[in-house]
């Protein structure tokens, strides 16, 4: 054989065996998580648990969400922030990688941010090789300077996560106390009146005498990665403030701002024509009006580039919303009462 053609054959089977090795180096293990959620069913809204696997191989930065039953958009979002913030706290370049997010329940959830802090700590884990705790879980939303922000349904959460088992529940900072509401038909004369009347609920009282679990509010994603892996990372290694780019979910916002539009004005027009007493209109008139706030503000937010906000505003828009169309097309009064209190606790 020919010296120069050895020498190639030599040289390409070295470069492959470098190419092979740094692969091997940047491939991770996969990471499987639980997050509570909310799901709703015939009875009413209650919590449920999603099982969520992360893997981080070898690739090109894309990312890939496989949900059954199907979530929403804000599930694909908190995926790819995820990814982001994770990038930032492990100095790790994500351009290099492929993400798969598998993410399964045992029944539909409601959509929304909710699952982003958990999602975050189980791409982290994946990326660094670290095991997670499953005596822990979380709710939270992942923002973009890492920190985790509010959600709803904190109590329906806490509860399906106690049938696992857990030790430690790990919430908003702010949220161990919640405010729910609770709502009382009257009827005098025939006038119906609907009455709703706040409910403090401190969370960490609830869980230790129902469930003897340890409630515990977090800040940030590093403080949740402490508690799910013992591990967490200095000040020195995480360069600089985290703080992401979301204009990678500008073409979601507009989508779901204009969604959300159409669908306040339908139902606010079929809320004008709908025969019922005059106290109800009104009440469920605040619920628009809520919702109009909500789209108000996300519209603002997207004029300053916080994308990822304005969907998570927009998704309580329609929260609310739906509370209206629901209730206009229940048959069973009562159970549009039971639904619709159940329905605003859990945002």
């Amino acid at each position: 054989m020919d010296k120069k053609l050895s020498m190639a054959l030599v040289l390409l089977v070295f470069f492959s065996m470098l190419n092979i090795t740094a692969d091997f180096a940047l491939a991770t293990d996969s990471v499987t998580i639980r997050a509570p959620a909310v799901s709703k069913t015939s009875s009413g809204y209650i919590g449920a648990v999603l099982y969520i696997t992360v893997s981080a191989v070898p690739g090109d930065g894309h990312i890939y969400v496989d949900t059954w039953p199907l979530t929403e958009l804000d599930t694909q979002a908190s995926a790819r922030l995820a990814v982001e913030v994770a990038g930032r706290m492990t100095g790790k370049d994500v351009t290099k990688y492929d993400f798969y997010y598998v993410v399964r329940s045992e029944s539909p959830v409601i959509g929304g941010p909710s699952a982003g802090g958990v999602m975050t700590v189980a791409t982290i884990a994946a990326l660094e090789g670290w095991k997670i705790n499953n005596d822990v879980m979380m709710t939270g939303m992942i923002n973009p300077d890492g920190t985790i922000g509010p959600v709803g349904g904190i109590i329906e959460k806490l509860d399906a996560s106690a049938k696992l088992g857990i030790k430690k529940f790990l919430v908003p900072w702010g949220q161990t106390v919640i405010t729910t509401q609770e709502t009382i038909r009257e009827e005098n004369r025939g006038i119906i009146q609907i009455i709703t009347k706040p409910k403090k609920v401190n969370v960490v009282d609830y869980a230790k005498k129902n469930y003897g679990i340890e409630v515990i509010e977090l800040e940030d994603v590093n403080d949740a990665l402490f508690y799910f892996t013992g591990k967490k990372f200095s000040e020195k290694e995480i360069k600089g403030e985290i703080q992401v780019n979301t204009d990678f979910l500008s073409e979601e916002a507009n989508k779901s701002l204009q969604k959300n539009i159409e669908y306040h004005d339908s139902i606010e027009k079929e809320l004008k024509s709908a025969k019922m007493g005059i106290y109800e209109k009104k009440y469920m008139e605040r619920y628009l009006d809520t919702a109009q706030d909500f789209i108000d503000k996300a519209r603002e937010d997207m004029k300053t580039g916080e994308y990822y906000t304005s969907l998570s505003e927009l998704f309580n828009a329609e929260i609310y919303i739906g509370v209206v169309d629901e209730y206009l097309n229940a048959d069973d009064l009562d159970k549009r009462l039971k639904d619709l209190e159940e329905k605003i606790n859990s945002v």
